[in-house]
């Protein structure tokens, strides 16, 4: 009886004990399963939650970055658009020499003209030593007399934006035809030339003035063309 007894509460026991241990088995089940899977979360990998190093970035990251992109992109217009007007600036040199060669022809032929009918008048260009800033080159285009120091009639200024020569007139202020370095041609400077004997015809001439001697047609070897470096 004694022994029936004992095996009873023994068998009651390991019951106990079998219950607790599936309890805990249960809840030690449920922890690891709220566990992230090895592996999960990382890039490259199809867990639920993926790993975005992003996320905790602080906002003002994502600032400095687009407003250097901003700057990045100012700065390259910047510099192609002073490349842009730094090749512009060349071309406009470029063609003023040839222009220039082609405006001493012509004040040659004029001048040849002059000479043949006996006409102590003669033309004459003379470049001034500063250009002032935003031009190529600054020039005097004049008719005098050989006896009279010549007197600026027009002022002949080409600019380096864009190649325009602004012919002005200084007793009137006028402004005397719309030439570039890349349109002016021989015929354009025959035509100013002309005017400018003309105008002279008004005013009326000087009789008194003794003929000029023969004067050397002005050289029109184009200038060499100074290297400049890029910015």
């Amino acid at each position: 009886m004694r022994t029936a007894s004992a095996l009873l509460i023994s068998m009651i026991s390991w019951k106990r004990i079998s219950d607790v241990t599936i309890v805990f088995s249960d809840k030690l089940q449920l922890f690891v399963d709220s566990l992230p899977k090895i592996g999960e979360g990382r890039p490259g990998n199809s867990g639920k939650h993926e790993y975005n190093p992003m996320a905790d970035e602080h906002p003002l990251e994502q600032l400095l970055r687009d407003a250097k992109e901003r700057d990045d992109v100012k700065a390259a217009a910047l510099i192609a658009e002073q490349r842009k007007a730094f090749d512009l600036q060349e071309q406009v040199r470029s063609h003023w020499v040839r222009t220039k060669a082609g405006l001493l022809e012509e004040i040659g032929r004029a001048n040849a003209v002059l000479e043949k009918h006996d006409l102590p008048e003669r033309f004459t260009l003379r470049d001034l030593p500063e250009a002032g800033a935003g031009n190529i080159a600054r020039c005097n285009l004049a008719l005098a007399y050989p006896s009279k120091s010549a007197r600026a009639e027009y002022d002949l200024t080409v600019l380096a934006s864009d190649g325009r020569m602004i012919l002005l007139h200084r007793a009137t202020g006028q402004r005397h035809q719309k030439l570039t370095v890349f349109t002016a041609s021989g015929k354009d400077w025959e035509t100013t030339l002309t005017g400018l004997f003309a105008d002279h015809l008004k005013k009326g001439r000087d009789t008194s003035q003794p003929s000029a001697e023969p004067v050397p047609t002005p050289s029109v070897e184009p200038e060499p063309v100074a290297t400049r470096k890029s910015p």
